[in-house]
């Protein structure tokens, strides 16, 4: 859902992020697009990239693209990133090292309960986390499972919205997913 152009506050959030998209050198026609962007003003910002069904999008240490986001204050090693291959992650890394300035950013990746446990995903993702630079606390990257996430909202919600998840196979009652 894109930024209501009616909050002048949402409307400078987009502005913002037009900008930081421009000065990475992304054409206006192809910009990334956060799947949630919340700015809590003083208190930071949190980007969502979310994933229903399907993986992390991953690309060869090779990727010509790589050098648009890498580079500088947010990674503490660039090659180390490369090789996670965890592309569409450091893009939105960099994106909101750059939005948030001296502020606290946190980026969460929501995805399904097993997303980074198949293949060699486990150890990708940790020399992924080895390679992000994390300044006292100030810049914060976590996986959420949708069991994880959904588990506490599940209950209060209603029998209406655990069978909307489990028809969407991303909660069952027997999910045990936890926070990474």
């Amino acid at each position: 859902m894109p930024i209501p152009l009616s909050s002048p506050s949402a409307c400078a959030l987009r502005r913002d992020l037009a900008d930081v998209l421009d000065r990475l050198g992304e054409k206006p026609t192809s910009r990334s697009e956060p799947d949630v962007l919340l700015d809590l003003g003083a208190a930071g910002l949190v980007i969502v990239e979310v994933k229903v069904h399907s993986g992390p999008n991953m690309k060869e240490p090779d990727y010509a693209h790589w050098d648009t986001y890498l580079g500088g204050l947010p990674f503490d090693g660039d090659n180390a990133i490369r090789e996670s291959g965890f592309y569409e992650l450091a893009r939105y890394w960099r994106i909101g090292w750059d939005l948030v300035e001296d502020r606290p950013f946190a980026l969460f990746s929501l995805g399904p309960g097993d997303l980074f446990a198949k293949g060699g995903l486990p150890a990708q993702l940790a020399a992924f986390q080895k390679g992000l630079a994390t300044p006292e606390r100030q810049r914060v990257f976590r996986v959420v499972g949708w069991p994880a996430f959904l588990k506490p909202a599940v209950p209060l919600a209603g029998s209406w919205f655990r069978d909307y998840c489990r028809e969407r196979g991303i909660w069952s009652p027997s999910d045990s997913d936890v926070e990474h």
